[in-house]
């Protein structure tokens, strides 16, 4: 399965869409007329395998990385946009609004987040 593949069938995580919901900054992306749409992250979603489980799981707790939301163009999502495998990655220029929150144990010095 490829990425837009995955933004396309897996759902957001609710959690994150409802906290995302009461933000100021993306209130307006989760409108319908949005040219954004609310995408998961790859390495958010549960596989069939043990792959991701750092980020799925070490980094998904109340105290590290709760709430993580994507955005995207919707154009982008489109079966008649050109497959990312097919496209020279020059050409290749998405929108994609990421949003963190991040918990209290995603440090990785005082008060610093990591990474």
């Amino acid at each position: 399965m490829n990425f837009i593949d995955i933004f396309n069938s897996v759902p957001p995580e609710n959690a994150s869409l409802v906290f995302s919901a009461g933000l100021p900054c993306s209130g307006l992306n989760l409108n319908d007329s949005s040219p954004y749409k609310p995408i998961t992250l790859p390495s958010r979603y549960k596989k069939d395998d043990s792959s991701d489980i750092f980020f799925r799981e070490t980094m998904n707790t109340p105290n590290t990385f709760p709430h993580i939301l994507a955005f995207t163009k919707k154009k982008i999502l489109r079966s008649s946009c050109p497959r990312l495998e097919n496209v020279d990655r020059d050409q290749i220029r998405p929108n994609i609004v990421l949003l963190v929150h991040l918990g209290s144990e995603g440090n990785g010095f005082r008060d610093t987040a990591h990474g």
